[in-house]
């Protein structure tokens, strides 16, 4: 027996969706910023965002994007551990 198209159910697809993340996590990828920073940074630059029901969301690929955006690259040779040791202690 044909039932026919269910009414409503046209547009129905499934969605592939991407988890996020949140400003504590994205605090921590991004050296240690507080959920007040991150916040700070919606309101201040053009970091990728959402709000869902009212909360900060961020997509991990359009992070990773925007990072290598900002990323200044460093020019000349690369530091020996001794070197890195030493900006590390203040020495």
């Amino acid at each position: 027996m044909d039932e026919g198209p269910q009414v409503g159910m046209e547009n129905t697809t499934k969605h592939q969706c991407t988890p996020t993340m949140d400003a504590r996590q994205v605090g921590k990828l991004l050296g240690g910023l507080s959920p007040a920073e991150v916040l700070e940074l919606t309101e201040s630059t053009d970091i990728p965002h959402h709000k869902v029901t009212g909360q900060l969301r961020f997509d991990p690929d359009e992070l990773k994007e925007w990072i290598g955006r900002k990323a200044v690259p460093v020019s000349g040779p690369p530091l020996s551990p001794k070197e890195l040791a030493a900006m590390n202690t203040g020495t």
